[in-house]
């Protein structure tokens, strides 16, 4: 693919002169590219997995349902829903990895878990109710 004088920018860097045979390699490499289709992979995954918890923590009520249902909502409100994590020794190694999933596209995808899903603000206060998580009252305005 050409670029044309447009889509190219500038970037003046000053490094040590040994390094500059690495930033050219780098350059010209496709690492980068390959990173971000293997985290985009990895994003998907983890967006299937937070579709899974919410099915499941609304379709069954168990410990172990409770604590990823904290931990859903925590990442959804902290500051009204606290989770202990050490409720993840009350969950079998496929659920711990679809928690572990959702917490990594909250960190890389930087969206609350809601967003991923239509009328989620609403899902989610149905599972705070269901669950009766909430440590701190909302302020009525």
């Amino acid at each position: 693919m050409e670029n044309t004088q447009a889509e190219m920018v500038t970037v003046t860097m000053t490094i040590p002169r040994e390094k500059a045979a690495k930033i050219s390699a780098f350059m010209a490499s496709d690492t980068w590219e390959k990173e971000m289709a293997a985290r985009n992979v990895n994003l998907a995954k983890c967006r299937e997995s937070l579709v899974e918890c919410v099915r499941f923590v609304r379709q069954h009520h168990a410990n172990s349902t409770r604590f990823i249902a904290s931990v859903l909502c925590s990442l959804y409100n902290g500051d009204r829903v606290k989770v202990d994590l050490s409720g993840i020794g009350l969950i079998d190694m496929v659920w711990k990895e679809h928690v572990l999933n959702v917490i990594r596209l909250h960190y890389e995808g930087g969206r609350e878990p809601h967003t991923y899903f239509e009328n989620g603000g609403k899902i989610f206060e149905e599972i705070i109710d269901e669950y009766g998580l909430e440590k701190r009252r909302r302020r009525k305005p």
